[in-house]
């Protein structure tokens, strides 16, 4: 929801306008991170030296060139399709991506709301926590829908599935 909400440019920012129809004024429309540009969504996901450090640092960790260098919600979720890798590895790329979104909007909402900071390295830390868990889930659900007849699905639902 959050990727599909930052490519359509409807995350809550401070120069949004929507805070400003639901009658919610910002005098400081700065980004919380940084503090020198304008809180948008790209910026706060992609373009603040916090993020783009973190996405350095997810790149590096993956093993892959210019992850970092994306302008665009839309332009680090097709990140993976770019990459010459297994489809295996393009969906752990895939979550991984979204765990990275997903840690950076949480840890901005933590300064915001709570005045906690988090380090990139915590910031990591969470990302890799959060990419397993995800990725656990998904690998069992695949599993579970593999194995799953369609009709007996759709006449008996989650009672086919074993446990």
């Amino acid at each position: 929801m959050l990727a599909w909400k930052g490519v359509e440019g409807r995350i809550p920012t401070k120069t949004l306008s929507e805070l400003e129809k639901g009658g919610i004024h910002i005098s400081n429309t700065l980004c919380p991170g940084c503090g020198y540009e304008q809180e948008t969504v790209e910026h706060i996901l992609l373009m603040c030296l916090m993020s783009k450090t973190l996405w350095w640092m997810v790149g590096s960790w993956l093993g892959v060139k210019d992850l970092h260098s994306c302008s665009s919600v839309a332009d680090i979720l097709s990140f993976s399709l770019k990459l010459y890798i297994s489809k295996k590895k393009k969906k752990a790329v895939n979550c991984i991506v979204m765990a990275t979104l997903w840690n950076i909007w949480l840890s901005k909402n933590e300064k915001v709301f709570k005045v906690v900071q988090f380090s990139n390295a915590i910031i990591l830390e969470q990302v890799n926590e959060c990419t397993m868990l995800w990725m656990n889930v998904i690998a069992k659900m695949e599993y579970i829908m593999e194995n799953l007849v369609t009709e007996e699905w759709y006449t008996s639902g989650v009672n086919v599935i074993e446990n």
